[in-house]
């Protein structure tokens, strides 16, 4: 077993192009949101989103899991128990959850739907609450919930399986009013709770660059980096490499209109803390013809990058002629060598994130890419105080 940083999520595209499935129909909010990010996921009575942990790059590191996300209600009182967010099995049937009763209560059901936990917490409406779940999968495992820092109490030979299957999705939402769902994580292999990171942010970056060139490595030959820059992502225009020769492109992500406002982590205001992960968000497609490796990039922003040390490739994507959506995380917590790749905002380093195309026939087209951070901040979740970002409870509550 080896701890994991599987994924993370915040909807800074702009729409739902990190979510693997839906029920009804989800959207995102640009009003409604948690810390400085640009979106949250908005659900609808009746909707939900699916979040799959492993469809990045990292597989899972054992079946002892955290889940971490901010929510917000707009009713705390529901006509009946409802999810806030369970864990399925593949197929479709879930394993454990966590809810909300009638009265605001929340607590834990296991694989059969039955309460093995009724928390000490109320929620209320219009408030952003911080959940963190700590779930061992089986069917005697443990599990502890944290909202807003403070433990719920722990369980423990709880059913948390049904035989036969295995872990595959989280499901947020399908609710009886909206709900936000912003700022999440997965890590997989955990050791206990401790393991948790206690705080939760996701910051995306754009570039500069608006030409051909980007900031570093070969020019492109398809369209333009701007094209790739949209925020929400827009399909209609793209830019890429249709030479037959190998290339490589790195934008550095140091666009003072990019989500959150500006560049970064680099000159973001809003990192005080430390980076636990980047994540690339890439949607793109081939032209026909023979084969070509196609990748994509991540890492910082340091003149004349050496791969391997200031910046990787991402996993190879199985590119279709149809536009699709792919995805890579690194994480420190899974490597700690990648801590020269991952961006250093002390050492004024950006993200970057670009394209890779081997030699071959095949054209590299993208219509977007999206860098993302995830933070936690230096000081984390307030401890018993109620988070309400439209109240002053102390000066770093507020961003």
């Amino acid at each position: 077993m080896a701890l994991k940083l599987n994924n993370l999520w915040g909807a800074e595209t702009g729409g739902l192009e990190e979510i693997s499935g839906t029920i009804g129909s989800p959207t995102v909010s640009s009003s409604v949101k948690h810390a400085a990010g640009d979106y949250s996921y908005q659900l609808p009575s009746g909707t939900s989103i699916f979040l799959d942990p492993f469809d990045a790059n990292i597989a899972s590191g054992g079946n002892k899991f955290i889940f971490g996300c901010w929510i917000y209600l707009t009713d705390a009182t529901p006509a009946s128990v409802k999810s806030l967010f369970y864990f399925d099995e593949s197929p479709v049937n879930s394993v454990g959850s966590v809810a909300i009763t009638t009265g605001g209560t929340v607590i834990i059901l296991d694989a059969n739907n039955s309460t093995v936990r009724t928390t000490g917490t109320t929620l209320s409406d219009a408030t952003w609450y911080f959940f963190e779940f700590y779930m061992e999968y089986g069917t005697s495992g443990a599990c502890e919930l944290f909202i807003d820092g403070v433990s719920q109490g722990t369980n423990s030979g709880v059913d948390f399986a049904d035989a036969g299957f295995s872990f595959a999705l989280v499901k947020i939402g399908n609710h009886d009013s909206t709900i936000y769902v912003d700022d999440m994580y997965f890590m997989s292999g955990c050791s206990s709770s401790a393991d948790r990171l206690g705080g939760c942010e996701v910051y995306a970056y754009r570039s500069s660059a608006s030409g051909f060139d980007w900031e570093w490595g070969t020019a492109l030959d398809i369209g333009t980096v701007a094209n790739m820059q949209n925020v929400p992502f827009n399909d209609s225009t793209t830019g890429g490499y249709a030479t037959s020769n190998e290339a490589r492109g790195l934008a550095y992500c140091n666009d003072v209109g990019g989500s959150a406002g500006t560049g970064g982590p680099y000159t973001d205001t809003n990192i005080t803390g430390s980076l636990k992960a980047v994540k690339g968000v890439w949607r793109g497609k081939r032209s026909g013809g023979g084969g070509t490796t196609h990748q994509g990039t991540l890492g910082n922003s340091v003149a004349s990058p050496v791969l391997g040390v200031d910046y990787t490739y991402s996993t190879v994507f199985a590119l279709s002629t149809s536009l699709a959506t792919y995805r890579y995380v690194m994480s420190g917590i899974n490597s700690p060598g990648l801590g020269p790749v991952m961006p250093d905002p002390t050492a004024g380093e950006y993200l970057s994130i670009g394209l890779v195309k081997s030699s071959g026939g095949q054209d590299w087209i993208c219509s977007d890419m999206l860098g993302m951070v995830l933070h936690v901040p230096a000081v984390s979740v307030p401890q018993g105080i109620v988070y309400n970002p439209a109240r002053r409870y102390a000066p770093f509550l507020v961003r």
